[in-house]
């Protein structure tokens, strides 16, 4: 058994879900003493991440190998494969920002896309220079929605300040071009 991607429900956090490689997702509702499968309307057995809306966390989003993405908003009992122009790339990440949760950030293996209404159209953005792609994660500063950061595997870090529309390289003193995993301390401004 091979696990690929887990998520806590971040009002509840006694509710979690995981991604099982060949047997989609399962669900817990008491930290994991006992599991349930989740998987009604999901036709895809390899999920690469699970990410919960901060804001209404019964709606939740999977990113797979070469189906797109799948979207849930009743926490996990359907499923429902999502519209847009990646629906055929490996969906690696999807970042949903804190404040306005129908702004979505997607990264697949070859370039990037924004939503503005829940996922149900998609923008590409980062597509001009430099030109990001194989995004492997994407995360938004809490305090500063606008601030986003990719992390690519082919080319390293990347920054924008206005929501998605430009970007700027941020390598120096980095001895790697293949970032993988992001994280933003909290409370820092």
């Amino acid at each position: 058994t091979y696990i690929s991607a887990m998520a806590i429900d971040p009002k509840t956090t006694s509710t979690l879900y995981t991604a099982i490689i060949g047997e989609g997702i399962y669900k817990t509702i008491d930290h994991g003493k006992s599991w349930f499968a989740s998987n009604n309307g999901l036709t895809v057995n390899y999920i690469n991440s699970i990410t919960i809306d901060p804001i209404t966390p019964a709606t939740l989003y999977l990113c797979t190998d070469s189906f797109g993405l799948f979207k849930s908003t009743d926490g996990g009992k359907s499923w429902r494969s999502i519209p847009g122009s990646f629906s055929d790339d490996t969906v690696f990440t999807i970042a949903i920002d804190p404040v306005n949760p129908s702004i979505l950030y997607v990264g697949t293996d070859i370039y990037m896309y924004k939503s503005t209404d829940f996922g149900e159209t998609w923008a590409r953005i980062g597509s001009s220079e430099p030109l990001i792609m194989n995004v492997r994660d994407i995360v938004i500063n809490p305090k500063n929605p606008s601030n986003i950061y990719a992390g690519s595997r082919m080319s390293g870090m990347y920054k924008s300040e206005d929501g998605g529309e430009n970007w700027i390289e941020i390598n120096e003193g980095l001895t790697t071009d293949s970032i993988s995993a992001l994280a933003i301390n909290p409370h820092l401004p």
